[in-house]
């Protein structure tokens, strides 16, 4: 019986290591590596690999900081290829999300990476975090080579350009290397020279402590650059604004088409009566009348007064000086009182009230005889006498102290001490509900018609289109999507363009993605010099530019609010999906209609947002999302992080925006760590040999 079972155990040996090799060329004959399998074998075991995937699916099985997904997602443009669970840390507390800053950290390619979230491809999305020192991520790392700011610049000279560079960290400065090339910067090399560096110099040996990246081009010798120096934080590859311009709603793209820019009229027009108010002083000298000699003016006996004097004072003169003695070269002129404010015209030498005094004739309506306007019940009144020129707000007038005139002032409103105006026919406009195009022109339908703008505007919410005449005809058309007591704020449209084609352009289009953000160049210049000898390591995954529309709000033609938040972009409002809804918005490598160069991107909103704690997602800084948040009447604003870990927003152009950017990448399913324990001190390394 003995030998028997001995004959059976050789027999199960060689099973097992006949089998062994089997499963070991199976593998082989896949491509077996660190980068295709979450398995190894242990003798004749088969365990769990030692993954970055694994590490947070323990710690939410294990009911750790870190939980399954629940929520909407696609991470591969293949959606056969998202079949996996999700997990993703997770604090609900301060204290918890200190805990994960010292749980999620990541050394891959020598830099630091802090895991985020798995995907549903069963890779790993990871966050940059800055250049490792000494095998550690420890928050007191120094500053290091990155973008330092965003800049209008020109380039007249021919100077060298190049697809690399060279830091010199003992002297501080750079130099070009990588393909070199000598241009002048115009319309027909810019798209060249986009991603290029350049120290500005005609010398392709000069060094520079400045270096400029092109990141876009504006017109004739003038691009928009991104300057690179050695002051970058430590958790960023620098500060670059998103986008070059903040006035077109395509701004928030992280690739864009067409650009249309936003164009802001002034609706009403301020009569300057050269009247400011004031209050009494008892320190002040007041005088009677006073002197001019050599263009100063000086108080003839001046005296102090109480409040008993102040009803008396209309007429008299101050310096607005506690000194009896001296003079200066202005003077006021005190035209009336109320209570212990005084009205006054300021006089600057060398004037005297007749030079500075107008005369304004008003009256309760008109009629029009051929080209003259004849105001009824006319009263003349001086610009010096502010109540009776207030009184006068709801009236017509003419300049001067005619009742007739050829051009005609409609006075609705009082600002401080000036009177708003409209000059009537002039600024006499129709605005329609909808717009129809003839194959020529435009014609507005359902018009109302008015010129009162104060007291009219908040009817545009219903009335977007106008062609500022008051023919409602014109061979291009404005879509008017904000207005305020003084100002419009339109968008041009032409080619029988109305909103929806003009949203789509800016939004949506199949097209849409034709140029790079400067934000998109920034980071593929920095992943290109810094991470592609790694991209065997990344897998292609979706980064969400989310330009889904949750509030329309003044882009509405039909019932848009002419005044309100602006318009609001689904993310921001609705942040528990991984889900991108468009096509056009899913950056991918794989993904035609919105492609990467490279495997890189920028975190989401949703994806800060199920961290579910400030302290888990604070930074050295403020750093960009690739997720929009609104467009407002002033310009474009995009999602970010505050230093504090606060989701927040801000314009997508600010030059000097001390924003930083944090790029994301995903590791590939089944890359492997070495050691570590994602601590600071400690840092899971990921295996790369």
């Amino acid at each position: 019986m003995k030998k028997r079972k001995r004959q059976l155990t050789n027999k199960r040996k060689r099973f097992l290591i006949a089998n062994a090799f089997l499963v070991l060329f199976f593998f082989i004959g896949i491509g077996y590596s660190v980068l295709s399998t979450n398995l190894k074998i242990v003798g004749d075991v088969t365990v769990k690999a030692p993954t970055l995937y694994n590490v947070l699916k323990k710690e939410a099985v294990n009911g750790g900081l870190a939980k399954e997904y629940t929520g909407a997602h696609q991470d591969s443009i293949d959606a056969s290829k998202s079949t996996e669970k999700i997990y993703h840390w997770y604090a609900t507390n301060d204290t918890e999300g200190n805990q994960i800053l010292n749980k999620n950290n990541v050394i891959f390619a020598d830099k630091c990476w802090q895991m985020i979230r798995t995907t549903d491809t069963g890779g790993v999305k990871m966050l940059y975090n800055g250049e490792a020192v000494d095998n550690k991520c420890l928050d007191n790392r120094d500053s290091h080579v990155g973008y330092l700011e965003t800049e209008d610049d020109t380039f007249l000279d021919s100077y060298y350009y190049s697809t690399d560079y060279i830091y010199d960290s003992a002297n501080g400065v750079f130099k070009l290397s990588g393909d070199l090339s000598q241009s002048v910067l115009n319309e027909d090399t810019a798209s060249n020279l986009i991603g290029k560096y350049t120290c500005k110099s005609v010398s392709a040996d000069d060094t520079c402590s400045n270096l400029y990246l092109i990141t876009d081009y504006l017109n004739g010798n003038d691009a928009v650059t991104t300057i690179m120096s050695s002051e970058a934080s430590y958790d960023s590859i620098g500060n670059a604004g998103f986008n070059h311009e903040y006035d077109s709603l395509s701004s928030v793209g992280y690739m864009y088409n067409e650009s249309i820019n936003k164009v802001e009229k002034s609706m009403i027009t301020s009569l300057s009566t050269n009247i400011s108010s004031s209050s009494f002083k008892s320190t002040y000298y007041y005088a009677d009348s006073y002197q001019l000699v050599n263009g100063w003016y000086t108080l003839v006996d001046p005296y102090l007064v109480t409040e008993d004097d102040y009803a008396n004072m209309a007429g008299k003169y101050t310096l607005g000086k506690t000194s009896a003695t001296g003079g200066s070269t202005t003077l006021q002129y005190i035209t009336e009182v109320n209570n212990s404010s005084y009205y006054y015209l300021k006089l600057t030498t060398p004037q005297v009230e007749s030079d500075v005094v107008q005369h304004y004739t008003f009256g309760t309506n008109y009629v029009k005889n051929g080209d003259m306007y004849e105001l009824e019940n006319p009263i003349t009144v001086s610009s010096n006498n502010w109540i009776a020129m207030k009184d006068s707000v709801g009236n017509y007038f003419c300049l001067g102290e005619d009742s007739s005139c050829e051009r005609l002032f409609y006075a609705h409103t009082k600002a401080n001490s000036r009177i708003q105006y409209n000059i009537v026919g002039e600024e006499d406009y129709l605005y329609g509900n909808t717009v129809y195009y003839n194959g020529s022109n435009y014609e507005l339908r359902n018009t109302i018609h008015f010129y009162d703008w104060n007291n009219h505007y908040t009817e545009l919410s219903s009335h977007h289109y106008t062609c500022f005449n008051t023919s409602g005809v014109c061979d291009k058309v404005y879509y008017v999507f904000y207005a305020a007591n003084a100002v419009a704020d339109y968008v041009p449209l032409s080619n029988g363009d109305d909103l929806d084609d003009y949203l789509d352009k800016m939004l949506w289009n199949q097209n849409i993605n034709k140029n790079d953000s400067l934000m998109k160049v920034a980071i593929e210049s920095w992943f290109k010099k810094y991470m592609d000898n790694y991209s065997n390591y990344l897998e292609d995954v979706i980064y969400c530019n989310n330009r889904s529309v949750n509030n329309y709000s003044y882009w509405n033609p039909d019932s848009g609010p002419i005044r309100n938040v602006g318009l609001m972009f689904l993310e921001y409002i609705n942040k528990d999906s991984f889900a991108c809804p468009r096509a056009t918005d899913s950056f991918s490598i794989s993904n035609e209609n919105a492609k990467l160069k490279y495997p890189v991107g920028l975190p989401t909103i949703s994806e800060m947002y199920a961290l579910n704690n400030n302290k888990a997602r604070t930074s050295s800084d403020m750093y960009w999302l690739m997720s929009p948040y609104k467009y407002s009447d002033l310009f474009a604003i995009g999602g970010k992080m505050s230093g504090s870990g606060a989701v927040s927003n801000d314009n997508m152009y600010i030059k000097s925006s001390g924003i930083s950017i944090r790029p994301m990448i995903s590791l590939r399913p089944g890359v492997v760590h070495s050691s570590g324990d994602g601590s600071k001190d400690n840092p899971y390394i990921v295996s790369t040999d």
